[in-house]
């Protein structure tokens, strides 16, 4: 393939490795289009979310205090709905700008494939995960309020 702003007749083969310093005067204006680094930057947004709250999930079965627990779990379901959001954003808009054939050299080989499946996927259970821990500090919520108005009623 031949750059147009390439002022040199080097015609690129083969693998188009981002870092390769022959390639950064093309990186701007072929490989990495706007729209891919915003759907890197919330990408990584959502995995690093998702860390967290994977170290959440452990802090909450091995660590918090048993009064602590509903505000643990509605933390931990902001957390999962951000990262949730993040994923969202990300790939609607890859799926919306990603396919075209204007941005991926050798537009025949682009297609969308099990890895946006999988992205859409985690995504949804993103969203799922953040559903149930919601509805887990209600239940328990619930239940407290329960045993208060029982305890009350049995001292009266």
């Amino acid at each position: 393939m031949t750059d147009p702003y390439n002022l040199y007749d080097h015609r690129w083969e083969g693998c188009w490795w981002i870092p390769l310093e022959d390639l950064w005067y093309m990186r701007e204006q072929i490989i990495s289009p706007a729209f891919f680094v915003s759907v890197q930057v919330f990408f990584t947004l959502c995995m690093i979310l998702s860390l967290v709250a994977c170290i959440m999930v452990f802090m909450y079965a091995f660590c918090v205090a048993y009064d602590r627990r509903v505000c643990m779990l509605r933390t931990l379901s902001g957390v999962l709905l951000a990262a949730g959001i993040s994923g969202l954003v990300a790939v609607i808009t890859f799926g919306v700008y990603g396919d075209g054939r204007d941005w991926m050299p050798y537009p025949d080989h682009n297609y969308l494939s099990w890895s946006f499946a999988l992205a859409v996927v985690g995504t949804f259970f993103d969203w799922v995960a953040s559903l149930l821990f919601w509805i887990e500090a209600n239940r328990i919520v619930r239940k407290e309020r329960k045993e208060e108005a029982y305890a009350m009623q049995s001292k009266a």
